[in-house]
């Protein structure tokens, strides 16, 4: 019975009720579409959110990088293998009384017969 009195009231038969729900109903659609072309509306909550996620995402890498680069330079100061690694080949540093050759290399000229 109240199904009945509710399709009533809002397809036919209400009288008054009728152009009352249509217009809540647009009231409330202008509601929402104001909120969500607005400044601050939700389409801006949505864009914000999404690049929080990515911002997220992209600390997370940063901190995997600055551990990487911790992890070596602990290797680095506690090993004496590796600091003399980089040293002879980053910086071309020798120990005393060694020779140390260098080659390069040079593109190949023309060639005629």
């Amino acid at each position: 019975m109240w199904k009945q009195a509710g399709l009533k009231v809002l397809w036919g038969g209400g009288g008054r009720a009728r152009p009352l729900f249509f217009f809540s109903l647009l009231f409330a659609a202008i509601v929402f579409l104001a909120s969500w072309f607005k400044a601050d509306g939700i389409k801006t909550v949505f864009e914000y959110d999404h690049k929080l996620v990515a911002d997220i995402e992209g600390l997370k890498k940063i901190q995997a990088e600055n551990e990487a680069l911790r992890e070596k330079i602990r290797s680095v100061r506690e090993g004496s293998y590796l600091m003399e690694k980089y040293a002879r080949e980053k910086l071309l540093m020798a120990r005393q009384g060694e020779v140390v050759f260098r080659f390069h290399d040079e593109p190949a000229a023309d060639k005629r017969p």
